[in-house]
């Protein structure tokens, strides 16, 4: 009986350390990412990302949002949509959560209009339930997420190279 549970235990220890967990806060979401990337760990990344999958008009190519976001981690694109650097992950992490917004026909509009073509479930979730979209705008940059079966995803970033919001806060 003790070699049983001490195996319960281990296994649920182990379980909970998993790097794949769900994240219920936006800066949990990019820690965890913060923290994959460093690892190199590309594929576990793409589980805190909700992907869209882009069609282009008349032709036969789909761009998925998930390599783009993946590819702008991995080349550390300087600007504009999917920019990423490790260590302005981190300093927005810092305030992500107090400085989101939840969704509104302003933000959703600016951010999420030109997905509704391509996407039926954010189409829909803009329109019945934007307490579920989140959007944090600092600077130049920006950030969307989605709670979706109670943890947040990411769906979009643009410009998260921009620390402006560190410099504008870090001393309050």
């Amino acid at each position: 009986m003790k070699k049983i549970l001490f195996l319960v235990f281990i296994l649920t220890f182990l379980f909970s350390c998993s790097e794949n967990r769900k994240v219920k806060k936006p800066s949990e979401l990019l820690e965890m990412i913060y923290k994959l990337e460093k690892k190199g760990d590309y594929e576990s990344i793409k589980s805190y990302i909700y992907n869209i999958d882009f069609k282009q008009d008349g032709v036969n190519l789909t761009y998925k949002s998930v390599d783009m976001i993946i590819d702008g981690i991995k080349t550390k694109k300087p600007v504009n949509l999917f920019a990423y650097s490790p260590n302005t992950c981190l300093i927005h992490s810092k305030y992500v959560d107090k400085m989101s917004q939840r969704g509104n026909e302003f933000l959703i509009n600016k951010y999420l209009k030109d997905i509704f073509n391509s996407d039926e479930y954010i189409f829909k979730l803009a329109a019945t339930d934007p307490d579920k979209i989140l959007v944090y705008e600092e600077g130049f940059a920006a950030f969307v997420f989605i709670e979706i079966k109670n943890e947040i995803k990411l769906v979009l970033t643009t410009n998260m190279t921009d620390v402006s919001v560190d410099k504008k806060y870090r001393n309050q």
